[in-house]
């Protein structure tokens, strides 16, 4: 996701870069228009 190829993993394309973003947007919308968001903040360590 750098933008640079590695022997692993080829580079993102702008396309796919911008399909990831689309689909994390739409997973992301799911539970909040469905009533079952709660909250975005995170969870403290237990002993805080």
């Amino acid at each position: 996701m750098a933008g640079k190829e590695t022997a692993a993993s080829p580079a993102w394309t702008p396309e796919k870069v911008r399909s990831m973003g689309e689909f994390m947007g739409r997973w992301t919308d799911e539970p909040v228009e469905s009533g079952e968001f709660v909250d975005a903040a995170g969870l403290a360590a237990p002993e805080h």
